[in-house]
């Protein structure tokens, strides 16, 4: 690969790997079957972060806990937020209470925007326009990767807008035991 990058979580991994193509390799700090809230860099985690030309973040105050780690490194200067440019609603009540520290007081902004594709769509375009500024001569098939995927994201949110009116609107009421579902709410008409 052209490019050593570094995501936060294995979300934002997902994406940088589909614009990135095999022009980017990717280490993910935290994998899927990883509590980000018990989070410990290792050794490789370090390594990856020191030669990282870039290091994407979901940004939205999701990696406070990360930030010694982050803010201390040489890839301080190098840190792209995905979600930079998204509409962001404001975390509610419920986030405020819980235990999960996303650099907020329930003021902070909802930083769970991946439960709306089309607010993915957004990291696709930052993320081809940050590797394309780091790697200019890989801008073309950046720019065509973010585009095929940003129709994925539209086929995919017309898909669930099509299951959802399946449901009648009364019984369009989601139950979580962590507000994360916010942005999926807005998007598709549930409680």
């Amino acid at each position: 690969p052209a490019l050593s990058v570094v995501a936060t979580t294995s979300i934002v991994g997902d994406v940088v790997r589909a614009v990135g193509g095999d022009r980017v390799g990717v280490h993910v700090l935290i994998g899927p079957d990883s509590d980000p809230h018990v989070y410990k860099p290792s050794p490789g985690d370090l390594a990856a972060l020191e030669d990282a030309a870039l290091v994407f973040e979901n940004g939205l105050h999701l990696e406070a806990a990360l930030e010694p780690l982050l803010g201390g490194s040489a890839a301080r200067g190098r840190r792209v937020a995905v979600s930079d440019g998204i509409a962001t609603r404001a975390a509610g009540a419920a986030e405020a209470d819980d235990d999960h520290d996303h650099g907020g007081d329930g003021a902070a902004p909802d930083p769970h925007v991946w439960w709306d594709p089309i607010r993915v769509a957004v990291w696709a375009d930052n993320i081809a326009r940050a590797l394309a500024a780091a790697d200019p001569a890989g801008a073309d098939g950046y720019a065509a990767r973010a585009a095929a995927y940003r129709g994925e994201l539209e086929a995919l949110d017309a898909w669930i807008r099509a299951a959802v009116e399946t449901v009648p609107p009364a019984r369009r009421v989601l139950v979580a035991d962590h507000a994360v579902l916010g942005y999926f709410a807005v998007a598709y008409g549930f409680e």
